[in-house]
């Protein structure tokens, strides 16, 4: 239930929530930036939370009853057996859930913590004849980074099938 209700909320209510609402209701004094930065780990770890369950429930049954027949605890049997077969077919998954949890803190910059947009937001600002330079260099920083992470991906997803796993 908890995971359901995480998903369905938009990552800026959490952040709103979690960064000013929560605070001011408890009465605590915790900074704009850990409050976006809880806001956005409960929106990722919601994600994440169906990532692993599809990935375990991808792994045929069959492999959690064989592990268990050769004589393996049901802990181990998930440890051993599951669980390295589930994250094997959750990297891409995980991938695209780090990608899009990168590109969803652009938006803390509207509670006022200064991030990538931020600055390209007070650069533009600061000189206005930059405008277009500083848009380029935000669009581009993204860019660098998802791609980054796309590559690590793949080169993770490599070297599991190259460790003797199959593709499929």
């Amino acid at each position: 239930i908890v995971v359901e209700v995480l998903r369905s909320i938009p990552a800026l209510l959490l952040v709103f929530w979690c960064a000013l609402f929560i605070p001011n209701v408890l009465g605590g004094g915790t900074s704009l930036f850990m409050g976006a930065a809880f806001g956005l780990a409960l929106h990722a770890a919601s994600y994440v939370a169906e990532i692993v369950r599809a990935g375990v429930l991808a792994v045929p049954r069959g492999q959690f009853e064989a592990a268990i027949a050769s004589g393996m605890t049901r802990l181990q049997a998930a440890r051993f057996a599951v669980l390295p077969q589930a994250l094997r077919h959750t990297i891409p998954a995980f991938a695209a859930c780090l990608i899009s949890l990168f590109k969803d803190t652009s938006i803390i910059y509207i509670i006022g913590v200064v991030d990538l947009t931020q600055a390209g937001v007070i650069v533009s600002q600061r000189q206005p004849d930059r405008l277009v330079a500083a848009y380029v260099c935000m669009a581009l920083g993204f860019f660098v980074v998802c791609r980054c992470i796309a590559a690590a991906a793949r080169q993770l997803e490599k070297r599991f099938s190259m460790a003797g796993y199959s593709q499929s």
